[in-house]
């Protein structure tokens, strides 16, 4: 760590509680990439510094590039500001869909008696296996049945459909 910076993440650390936004200054302040999103994961704990909106939309956006860090920075948030309608709005915007939940509702169907009825039962068991063991194909069949319903409610026509799922990564271009 850069001389500077350790000055800064002490400065940061100390004011914390007592002056919260100039902490915020002090960690934008940190140079080091990684030393300023440690510090920035140590900070969103500290309810002073956090309940100032001007250091969540710092720490969204310095521990952002880290998924595990970032969520739970979110629920964290939450939890102390259940009612702030930016935190749930970013919450919905930000949040990845659940490829479990998403794969559970594909195994669901496919546990269907009227599938199970029609397929065979090796190749069917195959195929659920290769569903929980490729969450990017879960993904992918999740994305072309948004894309079906798009073109279902006349939305998008057959040539954007094939745009969407190429913008989607989910055919080659």
């Amino acid at each position: 760590m850069q001389e500077a910076d350790t000055v800064r993440t002490a400065l940061a650390r100390a004011l914390a509680t007592t002056s919260p936004n100039d902490a915020g200054k002090y960690l934008e302040e940190v140079f080091e990439e990684a030393d300023r999103r440690a510090l920035a994961a140590e900070l969103m704990a500290v309810p002073s510094f956090t309940g100032v909106e001007l250091n969540l939309n710092r720490l969204i956006v310095i521990l952002g590039t880290d998924p595990e860090r970032f969520h739970r920075l979110l629920d964290l948030m939450l939890e102390r500001h259940p009612d702030s309608e930016w935190l749930l709005h970013l919450r919905k915007q930000l949040a990845p869909a659940s490829s479990v939940g998403v794969a559970e509702s594909l195994l669901s169907l496919l546990a269907h008696p009227a599938v199970r009825k029609r397929t065979k039962e090796t190749r069917l068991k195959r195929l659920q296996d290769k569903l929980l063991a490729q969450p990017m194909l879960v993904d992918a069949i999740h994305q072309a049945a948004v894309v079906r319903l798009l073109q279902q409610e006349e939305l998008i026509d057959d040539d954007e459909a094939q745009e969407l799922l190429v913008e989607l990564g989910n055919i080659a271009p």
